[in-house]
C-alpha cells in the first residue's frame, strides 16, 4: 500500500512539474510572433489569410485562442469569390501528442463563422464545438447553431472514416428557408428554340422563356456519403408554401435513397419515397412513389403560378409511380413512365359552363338558336376520378369521370407534363332524374340519353375560358349516326328524321 501511495505522490509531483514548465514556456514565448508565419503558409497555398486578434495561450484546457480571423479562397475562373470571416476561435490540443512532438487538435470551438459570396449571400456559425475520436476515426461537431442568411439551423454533424471513405451524419433542424432564392435564374435554353417542335405536345404553344439545361450534379452529391435528417418548421420551393419539412435521406456510392420527403402543404400533406441510381458511365435512374392528400388546389396554384387561378376550388388527392432517367431535369421529364390516380372533389372551374357546352352542342347539331340566358359563370364538377399511363412524360388518361348537378362527364385524352397541354375528349350525358343540361331547350327528350361530344384542348397552365368547346368533328359523325339509325327503325327519310330527333 506504501509503494501505491508513494506512486501516486511521484505521478502527481511530475505532473505539477509538467504544468509549471507548461506556465513558463507559456509565460516566455509571445504566439503573436507566428502571425507572420501563419499568414504566410497560407498565402502559399493560396489562401490569403488575415489575424486581426491576438494568439493567446490557454493551460486548462492546453490550446490557443484568437480572433478576427479573414480567410479568402482562390477563386477559380468563372466562379464566386468566396470569403470566411471567423469571429473567435479556439483550439485545444493533446498534452501527450505534445510530449511526443506531434501537434493534435483535439477539439475546437467557433464563435460567429461567416461565409461570403460575391452575391453577399450569408453563412454563420453562431457556435460550434468539434470533437475528435482518434480511435474510431470520427468527429462531431456540435452543437451547431449557424445562419444561412435570415434561415437559423440548429442540430449535429460528424464525419468518420469507413473502409477509407468519408461518412456524414447530418441531424439538423432550421425554422424557415426560402429555397427559391439560391434558384439559378431563368435563360433561353439553347436546346429548345422558341420555335421547335415537340411532336407528342397536344395543342403545344411556344415558350416565352425556358430554364437552361443544367446538368444535375449527381457525382458531386454521392461524394458526401452518409446519412441526412433534416428539418424546417417552413419552407418556400416554386414559390409554394410548405410546412413541417421532413427530408431523410442515405447517400450510397452509387445510390441516394429517399426515406422520406414529408411536409403539410395547403391543408394537406404530401409524402414522397424513392431513389436515384448513379452507375458510373451510366444515366441516372430516378425511382419515386408519390403521394398527395387532401391539398386545397385554388390557394397552391396561385402561389405556384403567381396568377389568379382558374381553378377557385377544389381538393386534389394524387397517389403516382414514376420512373425517369436523364441528367437533366428536362431530360428525366421526356423520359418519365409510370401510372398515376387523380381524385378531386367539389373543384370549381371558374369560367368555364361546360353544362352550357352541352347546351350549345345541341343547339348546333339542330341549327336551332338557343332562347338568351343567364348562365352561370362557373362549373362545379363532383367527385371528378381519372387514371392514366405514363409514357415519356405525358399522361394518357383513361378514363376520366367527374359529375355534374345534371350532367354525367367521362372521356378520355393525353396530358402534357413537359408542356402543360392537354386534350381531352369528353363525352356529356344528362344524369338519370334530371330532363336536360340544367333545362337546356335544345336536348329534346328523343335525344336525352345522347352523349353530347366537348374537347378541351390548349395550354392548362393560364386561362381556361376558351380551352372547352364543342367538338365539331364528333358532333357531324354523331348527328349522322342517330339520323341512319331512325331511318333504319322506320323513321321516314334523312329530312323528317333530323327534324324529329330536335323538336
Amino acid at each position: 500500500m506504501k509503494a501505491l501511495k508513494w506512486l501516486g505522490l511521484a505521478l502527481a509531483g511530475f505532473l505539477a512539474l509538467l504544468l509549471l514548465v507548461l506556465a513558463i514556456a507559456i509565460a516566455l514565448v509571445n504566439p503573436d510572433d507566428y502571425k507572420p508565419r501563419l499568414e504566410e503558409t497560407a498565402r502559399q497555398n493560396g489562401v490569403t489569410l488575415k489575424i486581426g486578434g491576438s494568439l493567446q495561450w490557454s493551460l486548462l484546457p492546453l490550446g490557443f485562442s484568437t480572433s478576427d480571423l479573414l480567410l479568402q479562397m482562390p477563386q477559380e475562373p468563372g466562379k464566386e469569390l468566396q470569403q470566411i470571416r471567423i469571429g473567435k476561435i479556439a483550439l485545444s490540443l493533446g498534452m501527450l501528442s505534445l510530449l511526443r512532438g506531434n501537434l493534435d487538435i483535439q477539439a475546437f470551438d467557433i464563435d460567429d463563422l461567416r461565409f461570403f459570396t460575391a452575391e453577399t449571400q450569408t453563412l454563420q456559425f453562431r457556435e460550434a464545438r468539434l470533437k475528435v475520436d482518434d480511435a474510431n476515426n470520427r468527429g462531431e461537431l456540435f452543437p451547431v447553431d449557424l445562419r444561412i442568411d435570415d434561415t437559423r439551423v440548429t442540430g449535429s454533424l460528424a464525419i468518420s472514416m469507413v473502409n477509407q471513405a468519408l461518412q456524414l451524419q447530418v441531424d439538423l433542424h432550421g425554422d424557415q428557408i426560402d429555397l427559391d432564392r439560391y434558384a439559378p435564374a431563368e435563360t433561353a435554353d439553347a436546346n429548345s428554340p422558341p420555335d421547335s417542335k415537340q411532336p407528342d405536345a397536344p395543342g403545344k404553344k411556344k415558350d416565352k422563356k425556358q430554364k437552361k439545361e443544367e446538368p444535375i450534379a449527381f457525382a458531386s452529391l454521392l461524394q458526401a456519403q452518409g446519412s441526412y435528417r433534416i428539418r424546417f418548421d417552413r419552407m418556400v420551393s416554386n414559390q409554394l408554401q410548405l410546412a413541417n419539412v421532413v427530408f431523410d435521406a442515405r447517400v450510397e456510392p452509387e445510390q441516394i435513397i429517399l426515406n422520406a420527403f414529408d411536409a403539410d402543404l395547403y391543408e394537406g400533406k404530401i409524402s414522397h419515397r424513392g431513389t436515384i441510381a448513379i452507375p458510373p458511365g451510366k444515366q441516372p435512374v430516378l425511382q419515386l412513389e408519390m403521394r398527395i392528400e387532401k391539398v386545397q388546389l385554388s390557394p397552391m396554384l396561385a402561389d405556384l403560378t403567381q396568377e389568379t387561378p382558374s381553378i377557385t376550388a377544389g381538393i386534389i388527392d394524387l397517389q403516382a409511380n414514376v420512373r425517369g432517367n436523364g441528367a437533366t431535369e428536362r431530360k428525366i421529364m421526356r423520359s418519365l413512365s409510370g401510372v398515376a390516380t387523380l381524385d378531386v372533389n367539389n373543384l370549381v372551374i371558374r369560367d368555364l359552363n361546360i353544362e352550357k357546352s352541352a347546351c350549345d352542342a345541341a343547339a348546333a347539331a339542330q341549327k336551332k338558336e338557343l332562347a338568351v340566358r343567364q348562365w352561370p359563370r362557373d362549373t362545379l364538377l363532383h367527385n371528378l376520378h381519372a387514371q392514366g399511363d405514363i409514357i415519356n412524360g405525358i399522361v394518357f388518361i383513361k378514363p376520366v369521370t367527374a359529375r355534374l348537378d345534371t350532367l354525367g362527364l367521362s372521356g378520355s385524352g393525353p396530358v402534357n407534363l413537359l408542356n402543360e397541354t392537354l386534350d381531352l375528349k369528353l363525352d356529356l350525358t344528362v344524369r338519370e332524374g334530371a330532363q336536360s343540361a340544367n333545362d337546356c331547350d335544345a336536348i329534346s327528350p328523343a335525344v336525352r340519353d345522347v352523349a353530347w361530344p366537348l374537347r378541351c384542348e390548349g395550354s392548362y397552365r393560364g386561362a381556361l375560358d376558351d380551352l372547352c368547346g364543342i367538338d365539331k368533328s364528333r358532333l357531324g359523325k354523331l348527328i349522322a349516326q342517330l339520323a341512319t339509325k331512325n331511318i333504319k327503325e322506320g323513321g321516314g327519310s334523312l329530312k323528317d328524321t333530323l327534324r324529329d330527333l330536335f323538336n
